[in-house]
């Protein structure tokens, strides 16, 4: 994760204890507080929300960049979808959401058709319960995958869906 500090310093996250010491160092920093912002050109695999400015422990900081970058799928689109569900929360708010992705429904779909086809094949689709066996080929599934955006307010994200909602 490539950041820029208030006085024009770059940093490529996650570093050593000693790398961030140096950091602080040469901001001259009291204390492990600093103010930084996330490159949107650098960091392309990044929701555009975190691109912003941020003050922010930068030990917690590391953590985050750390945790971020070892995050492999589904837990990545589930992390994805909480960003730009919550595109205002702090430094100490996206390294809590890093814990307990499991918590977020993730379907790998690119479209409604899959949604809708993945929820009739997993009678999740709570309308169609009643429905004989018969029928689920004559069902439009592009119409069942919006009826569940709908309903969950849910998200694609790589080719993914996502409820950021289902997040405890």
């Amino acid at each position: 994760m490539k950041i820029y500090f208030e006085n024009k310093l770059s940093a490529n996250l996650p570093m050593t204890a000693f790398e961030l010491q140096d950091i602080l160092d040469r901001l001259r920093s009291a204390d492990s507080v600093v103010n930084f912002r996330i490159s949107v050109y650098e960091n392309m695999n990044l929701p555009k929300s975190l691109c912003r400015d941020f003050t922010a422990d930068i030990y917690k900081l590391n953590l985050f960049a750390e945790r971020y970058e070892r995050l492999e799928f589904p837990e990545k689109a589930a992390m994805e979808s909480l960003l730009i569900a919550n595109p205002d929360s702090s430094i100490d708010d996206m390294l809590v959401m890093t814990y307990g992705l499991d918590s977020v429904p993730v379907w790998p779909c690119k479209d409604y058709y899959e949604l809708g086809e993945a929820m009739i094949e997993n009678d999740m689709a709570e309308e169609l319960r009643e429905l004989p066996d018969e029928y689920i080929d004559l069902i439009d599934c592009d119409k069942i995958g919006r009826l569940v955006h709908d309903k969950e307010n849910g998200m694609f994200v790589h080719n993914c869906y996502c409820i950021p909602s289902g997040y405890c």
